[in-house]
C-alpha cells in the first residue's frame, strides 16, 4: 500500500509538471512552502511534495537531465524532523539513525552524483543543550566531515572542478576544514570561494555585506540577497550587487530575500513578505518587481529559485544561474486584500524589562501616545491593551520620561494587524554633582522604547502577559 501512495504521488507529480510548462524556452522552478506542505512552483503552478498533515518544507530545488532534485525535510508522528530527498516527486528519506532529527537544506548535482547538506540533531531541537552535527550526503551515502565542534551544521553545497564546498556554521572543502567560519550560501567562480551569512566572504576576506542568505557570481559581479533591519526594528527584503543595495520591500512589514539569480540583465529573487494579516506570502521578484506565488490565507516561503533554460547547466549552491532569458512567464498576484474600510488591530504591551534592575519602579512608567491621544496611561511592566484603528496611514506611538522619548512609526493598513512591544532603556552617568567626601554622584536616566514585532512573535509575547 505505501509503494502504491508513493507512486500516486509521484505520477501526479509528474503530470502537473507537464501541464505547468512554459510555452517559452525557459522553466523556473521555486522550492518552499505553502503552509505545512512543501511544494515547488513551477511556472508560478504549484506541485506538493507532501499531503500537508505534518509539517514539512522544501528548501533547495536542482535540475539535472530533465530530473527534478529537491532537498527538505517533513516530521514523523513523533515530530522527529526527518532529512529528505525528492526525485521527480519520489521521496527518498536520508535519516542515519544516529539523532532523531535531520533536515536537508542543500541540493547540488555533479557528473550524475548528487549531494544533500544538512545537519543532524538530538532530540529537543535546534536550539536545545543537546549535539548538532553538520551533514553531507553523496548519492544517500553520509559522507565524513572532519569534526570541529559539538555544534555545527551546514546549509549549502556547492562543487567545482570535482572539489565539494560544503558552508555552513564552518566551512569545509572535500569533507576538511577550510575556514573556522561560514555562512547561508557558498559559490565558486575562477576558483574564488564566495560565502554569506553573517557577513560576506571572498577567499576569506570579509567584504561587509551582512546578514546573507544568498550569494551568486556573474562575471566580475557579485550579487547577495539579504535582509536588513530598519529603524523599527522590521526586516526589509534587499538585492545588494557590488556595493549598490536595492530595497525589494518598503519596511513596512517583515519580508526577506532567501535566493538569487541573475539570468542577462535581469535579477530574480525568492523570499517572502507578510501581508496586513500577519501571514508570510511567498515571492518572486524580478527586476525589483513582486510576484506572489501564494494567497496569503496561511504561512508560504520561497526558498530557492532554479531556472532551465535550452542548453544551459549552471547551477549555484542553493539556486540554479541560467543563461539570459526573456520568457518567463509572469506569476498572477494572488493576495486577498483585505476590505477597504476594515479597520486594523493594534496590539501594544510591555513584557518586563530588559533591564535588569528594572522591574515596575515609577521612574519607569509612562503613557502612550498615539497621534498625541493617550493610548496608555501610566504604563509598567506586564501591560497590554488592544486598541482598534479605523484611520488609515502612517501613525506615532510615542512615550516621555522627564523629556526623554521614544517612537515607532506604524503603516496602518485596512484589515491589517499589528503588535508593538515597549520597553525602557538606561544609561548611567555623573549627575554634575557631588558626595560629602567629594566623589561624583552618579544618576540613571531612562527612556521609553518600542519595536515593532512580526505577528508570531508578538502574538506569542502578548499572549504570555498576565495583567495583576
Amino acid at each position: 500500500m505505501k509503494r502504491a501512495i508513493i507512486t500516486v504521488f509521484a505520477l501526479i507529480f509528474s503530470i502537473s509538471f507537464c501541464m505547468s510548462q512554459n510555452t517559452g524556452d525557459a522553466d523556473v522552478y521555486v522550492a518552499g512552502n505553502d503552509g505545512a506542505r512543501a511544494v515547488v512552483w513551477k511556472n508560478g503552478a504549484a506541485q506538493y511534495l507532501t499531503d500537508g498533515a505534518r509539517k514539512a518544507s522544501a528548501r533547495s530545488v536542482f535540475l539535472s537531465g530533465g530530473d527534478v532534485y529537491v532537498a527538505g525535510w517533513e516530521l514523523d508522528q513523533q515530530n522527529n524532523s526527518i532529512a529528505k530527498l525528492w526525485k521527480n516527486g519520489v521521496m527518498q528519506n536520508l535519516a542515519t539513525g544516529r539523532m532523531d532529527n535531520q533536515q536537508a537544506l542543500s541540493v547540488y548535482v555533479s557528473d550524475g552524483n548528487v549531494y544533500v547538506a544538512g545537519m543532524e540533531y538530538s532530540d529537543g531541537g535546534e536550539e536545545a543543550d543537546g549535539l548538532c552535527a553538520a551533514r553531507l550526503w553523496k548519492n544517500g551515502i553520509l559522507q565524513e566531515l572532519e569534526y570541529i565542534s559539538e555544534w555545527e551544521w551546514v546549509s549549502s553545497v556547492f562543487v567545482s572542478g570535482g572539489d565539494v564546498y560544503v558552508t555552513g556554521t564552518s566551512t569545509w572543502k572535500n569533507g576538511e576544514p577550510m575556514y573556522d567560519f561560514g555562512g547561508n550560501s557558498i559559490f565558486v567562480s575562477g576558483g574564488v570561494v564566495y560565502i554569506t551569512g553573517g557577513n560576506t566572504w571572498k577567499n576569506g576576506e570579509a567584504m561587509n555585506v551582512f546578514d546573507g542568505n544568498s550569494v551568486y557570481v556573474s562575471g566580475s559581479d557579485v550579487y547577495v540577497a539579504r535582509y536588513e533591519y530598519n529603524t523599527q526594528g522590521m526586516a526589509i527584503a534587499k538585492l545588494w550587487k557590488n556595493g549598490m543595495s536595492q530595497n525589494l520591500t518598503d519596511g513596512t512589514r517583515e519580508a526577506s530575500a532567501n535566493s538569487v539569480y541573475v539570468s542577462g540583465n535581469d535579477a530574480y529573487v525568492a523570499g517572502y513578505e507578510q501581508n496586513p494579516q500577519g501571514n508570510k506570502v511567498a515571492r518572486l521578484w524580478k527586476n525589483g518587481v513582486a510576484q506572489n506565488l501564494t494567497d496569503g490565507s496561511k504561512d508560504a516561503e520561497a526558498r530557492s529559485v532554479f531556472v532551465v533554460s535550452a542548453g544551459s547547466a549552471v547551477a549555484s549552491s542553493d539556486n540554479y544561474i541560467p543563461p539570459p532569458n526573456e520568457n518567463i512567464a509572469p506569476i498572477e498576484n494572488t493576495t486577498n486584500p483585505a476590505k477597504p474600510n476594515e479597520p486594523a488591530l493594534l496590539h501594544i504591551y510591555r513584557k518586563r524589562a530588559s533591564i535588569v534592575n528594572v522591574l515596575s519602579v515609577p521612574l519607569t512608567r509612562y503613557d502612550i501616545l498615539m497621534d498625541n491621544m493617550v493610548v496608555g496611561s501610566r504604563t509598567s511592566n506586564n501591560w497590554k491593551t488592544t486598541i482598534t484603528v479605523p484611520t488609515f496611514g502612517v501613525k506615532t506611538l510615542s512615550a516621555t520620561i522627564d523629556g526623554r522619548k521614544g517612537e515607532v512609526q506604524i503603516t496602518i493598513e485596512p484589515g491589517g494587524v499589528y503588535y508593538v512591544s515597549g520597553d525602557v532603556s538606561s544609561i548611567r552617568r555623573e549627575s554634575g554633582k557631588t558626595s560629602k567626601d567629594g566623589k561624583p554622584v552618579m544618576e540613571t536616566l531612562y527612556t521609553p522604547t518600542f519595536q515593532l514585532v512580526d505577528k508570531n512573535t508578538g502574538e506569542t509575547e502578548f499572549n504570555a502577559i498576565v495583567v495583576k
